[in-house]
């Protein structure tokens, strides 16, 4: 299944990208600071990560696959 990445930014504009991922539930909107899911990613060790939601307003979980000891929290923004 492909997830869909969307970034709009009054400085830079909009990007898209499609990424490969393994999902479960349903679909689901959210939004992100970049910078907090950025931060995760660049001590990441793996090159699969897990993203865990609940709902739109529901803390989000990231964490590396098969690495459960570190994790990293971030709140959603309203889209």
């Amino acid at each position: 299944m492909l997830v869909k990445l969307l970034s709009s930014s009054k400085e830079k504009g909009n990007s898209a990208i499609d990424l490969s991922a393994v999902v479960t539930g349903n679909s689901l909107s959210v939004g992100i600071n970049v910078f907090f899911m950025r931060e995760f990613l660049e001590v990441c060790k793996t090159e699969e990560v897990v993203i865990q939601f609940i709902n739109e307003k529901s803390p989000i979980v990231f964490r590396m696959k098969d690495f459960d000891s570190h994790y990293h929290i971030i709140m959603p923004m309203a889209l």
